[in-house]
């Protein structure tokens, strides 16, 4: 789902902030520290000017008649998910874009499903944020390959 309205993004924001609200105070956090964490995720998903949620259906995977092989599929799906993220962020750098992954909705589905009147069989997965960036970070260091932990067979 893409979401470019400021309506859209600011009612996807207020919903999930106040999950995460009520999430932190069953944590026992500091008053404080639940006002900078939900004021902080309502900025970066309002102020973003787009807002693409990616979600799977279970009704798109193959069938088996077994839990273990019907889980191994759940999971491919998942990987399916992630690389199709990072196919995306790359897509979106290349076009001078900023955008960051962020896996929140994997605490509040059913939040993020009613408050953009989404499917009940879509499972949402991530928010990624997309915007002109205010600047470019400096890459961060890389380890040397031969300091790589890797197995030789």
């Amino acid at each position: 789902a893409l979401i470019t309205s400021a309506d859209g993004r600011r009612t996807l924001a207020e919903a999930m902030g106040e999950r995460w609200r009520e999430d932190l105070t069953a944590d026992d956090a500091r008053a404080t520290f639940i006002d900078g964490q939900v004021k902080g995720s309502r900025v970066r998903l309002s102020r973003a000017q787009a807002l693409v949620l990616v979600c799977f259906s279970p009704r798109d995977l193959d069938r088996y008649p077994d839990a273990e092989r019907q889980a191994a599929e759940r999971e491919m799906a998942v990987q399916s998910v992630g690389a199709a993220i990072q196919n995306l962020l790359l897509s979106l750098h290349l076009r001078g874009l900023g955008a960051a992954w962020m896996c929140a909705p994997l605490f509040c589905p059913e939040v993020v499903r009613q408050a953009l009147a989404l499917p009940p069989d879509w499972e949402p997965q991530a928010l990624v944020t997309v915007g002109v960036a205010v600047s470019q970070p400096p890459a961060p260091p890389r380890r040397p390959l031969d300091g790589a932990l890797l197995l030789r067979v």
